[in-house]
């Protein structure tokens, strides 16, 4: 049995279906193709595997800069506690 992906041509709104196979073979390699009214169209979108490696790197860095934020946050609030004291005396 052979699946279909749907798909709409950016330049003409055709819409028609490749096999899925070659769409995702296709989608991998970014690779291009012929509308049915002989546009060309390209993949040329991050793979699934790119866009999770790009969520990670993402995730990762703002972690890290939270852990800067807090522990600057520490200090700061450290310094005005021993401002409050200096004042106080």
């Amino acid at each position: 049995m052979i699946e279909l992906t749907q798909m709409t041509c950016g330049e003409c709104g055709c819409v028609f279906g490749l096999n899925t196979r070659h769409y995702d073979s296709m989608r991998d390699e970014k690779g291009s193709f012929k509308c049915p009214n002989g546009h060309s169209r390209q993949f040329n979108n991050e793979t699934e595997a790119e866009k999770s490696a790009r969520y990670y790197r993402w995730f990762n860095e703002a972690v890290i800069e939270r852990n800067k934020l807090t522990t600057q946050n520490r200090r700061l609030k450290t310094q005005v506690k021993n401002l409050k004291a200096k004042a106080k005396a």
